[in-house]
């Protein structure tokens, strides 16, 4: 009986951890929810000036498309952020270098693009990796 009533215990410290660690996994994709950003991120709650507008590009650098928005971004004088993919920096570094040196914001949007939150494990390697790539 002592075994299965300690079999028990395990599992549910177990299951704790696991939600605990869910839930810190999943918490700042809830982010884009205004409750969850008022609560957990209030500075990312401010309104920002009626005259500026954040322009975002994700999933590149794409050496087809890439380089004519950085064209188009200078010809009208914006700058925006690049959310780049670690695998993509790697296959093109010349225009993820081209978006920094034009003065344009460059963030790290993971390693590859796929769902995350299915595979918590290799979620941070796979983060560190792209960063080191792109800060280089």
């Amino acid at each position: 009986m002592g075994r299965m009533a300690g079999a028990r215990g395990v599992r549910r410290m177990l299951g704790a951890g696991l939600s605990t660690a869910a839930a810190a996994h999943i918490l700042p994709a809830g982010t884009w929810l205004p409750p969850v950003r008022r609560v957990c991120a209030p500075s990312l709650c401010g309104p920002g000036a009626a005259d500026h507008l954040a322009l975002t590009f994700d999933d590149g650098p794409d050496a087809a498309s890439t380089p004519y928005f950085l064209d188009a971004l200078d010809r009208v004088g914006v700058r925006a952020t690049f959310f780049c993919v670690g695998e993509q920096v790697r296959s093109h570094p010349r225009v993820a270098r081209a978006a920094a040196e034009r003065g344009h914001e460059i963030a790290c949007h993971g390693w590859r693009h796929r769902n995350q939150l299915l595979r918590p494990g290799p979620v941070g390697a796979e983060l560190r990796a792209a960063r080191d790539l792109i800060t280089v």
